[in-house]
């Protein structure tokens, strides 16, 4: 399961080199209603593998899962 986003690093400059970086980093702080522990365990608990990385083009966000675990991964509430 992911989610590509048409957004990466291409238009940065001196200024806010490295933001894109840093906001794909920012999703896996928590939320409001979920701390960092809480989502980490809850993805580690069903053996899955969340990640997410930046390109020049794309952020991308994507957890690797079993498929059978794939409707309870689809429906963590962050």
């Amino acid at each position: 399961v992911g989610l590509w986003i048409d957004a990466g690093s291409r238009y940065e400059n001196e200024k806010n080199n490295g933001t894109a970086h840093f906001l794909e980093h920012m999703a896996f702080k928590g939320t409001k209603k979920r701390s960092q522990l809480d989502l980490e365990l809850e993805i580690e608990n069903m053996g899955a593998h969340l990640n997410a990385y930046t390109s020049r083009e794309q952020t991308v966000y994507y957890a690797k899962a079993f498929s059978k675990d794939l409707p309870r991964g689809d429906s963590i509430n962050v």
